[in-house]
């Protein structure tokens, strides 16, 4: 892999007085650029942030301009990961197909189909490029809560993006039935929160020292359905993943050959902090099994208790593998 690329896109602010603010998504490009930059990314950001005339301010045509840009700037052996941070909906085309949009910061409600970026023009950008390698990404939810980043009440919002999603890894927040938060504590959006954390290293179960497509997938739906948990709320988030091989999404290889050449006592703290680590997580893991086997006892439906009993035989797998690695 030559170059990896990142785009991100955050908009918290909206001019139609229709369309409700959001709080976190400016953070959630901040934070993501800069903990991609720290892996080697090269990492386009636009968010309202900056001035309304500057080139990166996320308005649709700056968004699709710069989109291209970069994917006309993207090589055969580069990777090109696209994350978008807003309000998401769904609109009908003139043969009554549902398609899916994404809101920039200057749509108005009654121009929808017209200014609204539809995801399947982020594809044909991306497709259209050298590039061999992608991952998009979508912070964006279906549902009418406030704390929520939807635009209209419209469930098929994330069903429409996945199934559209040929030829790409694709991580959503949550099923088109079901929520997807913002979260007031962390000051993040709940799903690039637990992108964040997978990218830190926090998705390498395995000790490989990288972390994967399906790594960063199986770390983020893990974490979702975990808060849910806490939060009482059933939450089934969806990935789907097409193509050949796991892409490397961030690589801690090199960083290791270092820390091994610089001496023992590195490694040894190293190994110190994993071993804290894992002790935090098998504790989390286990106050969550205590918690999903008392909503298990309590629930009242067939297909809720099969959920429930799922998710805590999950747990208990993850802690056998946690305390393992501890021993």
């Amino acid at each position: 892999m030559t170059t990896r690329w990142a785009f991100l896109v955050g908009v918290n602010h909206y001019t139609d007085p229709g369309i409700s603010d959001l709080k976190f998504c400016v953070n959630d490009v901040l934070v993501l650029g800069q903990t991609l930059e720290s892996l080697g990314y090269e990492v386009v950001t636009l968010h309202d942030q900056q001035d309304w005339n500057h080139p990166r301010f996320p308005n649709r045509n700056n968004v699709e301009a710069r989109l291209k840009q970069i994917c006309d700037a993207v090589q055969a052996d580069d990777l090109l990961w696209v994350h978008f941070a807003c309000h998401g909906t769904v609109v009908e085309t003139a043969a009554n197909h549902k398609e899916p949009v994404l809101i920039t910061c200057d749509t108005q409600l009654n121009l929808l189909k017209q200014q609204a970026l539809p995801v399947a023009k982020v594809e044909q950008y991306m497709k259209g490029s050298e590039g061999r390698r992608f991952l998009l990404t979508l912070d964006a939810c279906h549902t009418g809560l406030d704390i929520g980043r939807d635009l209209l009440a419209n469930p098929e919002f994330i069903h429409n993006v996945y199934e559209q999603a040929e030829g790409f890894a694709l991580i959503a927040a949550s099923t088109a039935q079901q929520k997807a938060f913002e979260w007031q504590e962390k000051q993040h959006g709940v799903f690039t929160y637990h992108l964040l954390e997978g990218l830190s290293g926090q998705a390498d179960r395995a000790g490989k020292n990288f972390v994967t497509v399906d790594d960063l997938k199986n770390h983020v739906l893990d974490g979702l359905r975990r808060w849910g948990v806490k939060n009482d709320v059933l939450q089934e988030p969806t990935a789907r993943t097409e193509g050949l091989g796991d892409m490397i999404l961030a690589d801690y290889r090199n960083n290791l050959k270092l820390q091994t050449k610089s001496g023992d006592s590195s490694v040894s703290q190293a190994n110190e902090l994993e071993k804290q680590q894992l002790q935090q997580e098998f504790d989390s893991l286990s106050e969550e099994y205590m918690v999903v086997n008392k909503q298990l006892r309590q629930a009242l439906s067939a297909r809720e208790r099969l959920l429930l009993k799922k998710q805590a035989d999950d747990i208990l797998q993850q802690m056998k593998e946690v305390e393992a690695k501890l021993k």
